[in-house]
């Protein structure tokens, strides 16, 4: 079953198997990377969870090891004002070395975090293991340190689609979408979504040109043809400018 089918199906089940939260959190893109330095061997991602097994053992989904911590986000739900939300991420005092390290790095202000919501059954030890297969996928990024002591670590969090009290020029004005667009592997022969920000998820696939392609070839084009491709005549997720450059 393509992309994240199964996570549609599994919540329309009547009875769905144990639903497990889990944080990964990107500083890779930061001048510096505290964290996952001390805590990850100086990769610039590192992974989070709420969870742990029965046995004391952490939880691994993708691969990746997710570190049982206290953590927890708060905030995420829309609002009839047409907001966007702004959810507060709080984490525990890790071993006792994340608050120093986040004082002493820039409060890792730019960071980008993802909240997942699966289910245990598609856990790397799961009964259908399956890193793509999820019930929602929440990406913002650390917009300020909101509050701190000796135990808890709390940050503001925002969408990339948040801008209001922005100066301009916040971002270069292009034409084309700035998403990044999911990736095929061809060792799992499925939908890698891990840097993806395109909400996109569908089993119907595109090359560049906005012609049907296999999985392997899916590619987006970056332009409107391509989003409506995917989506139809329907509201479109489109991060780009298409009229900028036109001659009228």
């Amino acid at each position: 079953m393509p992309t994240n089918e199964k996570g549609i199906e599994e919540s329309h089940r009547l009875v769905q198997d144990a639903e497990v939260t889990l944080f990964v959190i990107e500083t890779d893109k930061l001048s510096s990377a505290p964290l996952s330095t001390v805590l990850n061997g100086g990769i610039g991602t590192f992974y989070f969870t709420p969870s742990i097994k029965p046995d004391g053992s952490f939880i691994s989904w993708g691969g990746h090891e997710f570190i049982a911590a206290s953590i927890d986000a708060t905030g995420y739900a829309k609002n009839s004002q047409g907001r966007i939300s702004r959810p507060v991420l709080s984490i525990g005092n890790v071993l006792g070395i994340v608050l120093p390290e986040v004082l002493a790095h820039g409060n890792l202000n730019g960071a980008r975090v993802t909240r997942y919501k699966t289910w245990a059954k598609f856990l790397d030890d799961g009964d259908d293991p399956d890193p793509n297969a999820y019930l929602t996928k929440d990406v913002y990024t650390i917009d300020r340190l909101s509050g701190l002591d000796g135990e808890v670590i709390q940050w503001e969090m925002t969408s990339v689609l948040d801008q209001q009290g922005k100066m301009l020029p916040g971002k270069q004005v292009l034409p084309n979408c700035g998403h990044t667009y999911r990736a095929w592997n061809p060792e799992t022969q499925a939908f890698d979504y891990t840097r993806s920000t395109c909400p996109y998820d569908g089993s119907a696939c595109f090359d560049k040109a906005n012609k049907p392609a296999s999985p392997s070839e899916d590619a987006c084009s970056k332009n409107l043809k391509g989003c409506r491709a995917r989506y139809g005549n329907g509201v479109l997720p489109y991060w780009g400018f298409p009229s900028i450059g036109r001659i009228s």
